[in-house]
């Protein structure tokens, strides 16, 4: 569980990001260009995309994860936001807007598991900066 709950080292990517930072974006704009890249990064860890599906997955601050599916359907677009909040020893989610409830057993494993597979897929990206 410590190794989920602890804040992926995004911000310390080297000198190149930090110049990238200061000399082409203002930080809000590298902050969505890095959700950006990494909502592509977890919405791969799921397998393959049905057309009509999308997918995001990532982490939106070091205690809070979003996973977003959208499907369009002939009846129009289904859009659903799941929010993983993560606090020193408990994980909860939320969707759009619903009561907060405890993530365990098998839906536990399985975020871990993507977490996982996240942080390796992020820090490969940032190795290659």
């Amino acid at each position: 569980m410590a190794t989920l709950i602890k804040k992926l080292d995004v911000f310390k990517v080297g000198r190149k990001l930090t110049n990238l930072i200061r000399n082409k974006f203002d930080y809000d704009d590298f902050m969505r260009m890095l959700i950006l890249e990494e909502s592509k990064i977890g919405s791969q860890i799921f397998g393959a995309r049905k057309p009509g599906y999308r997918r995001d997955f990532f982490m939106l601050d070091e205690s809070t994860w979003v996973w977003n599916e959208q499907i369009d359907t002939s009846t129009g677009q289904h859009i659903v936001t799941t929010r993983y909040v993560i606090e020193s020893d408990k994980i909860y989610k939320t969707q759009d807007g619903g009561p907060y409830e405890l993530l365990f057993g098998e839906e536990l494993e399985h975020f871990y598991s993507a977490v996982q597979i996240y942080d390796q897929k992020a820090r490969a990206l940032y190795a290659t900066l």
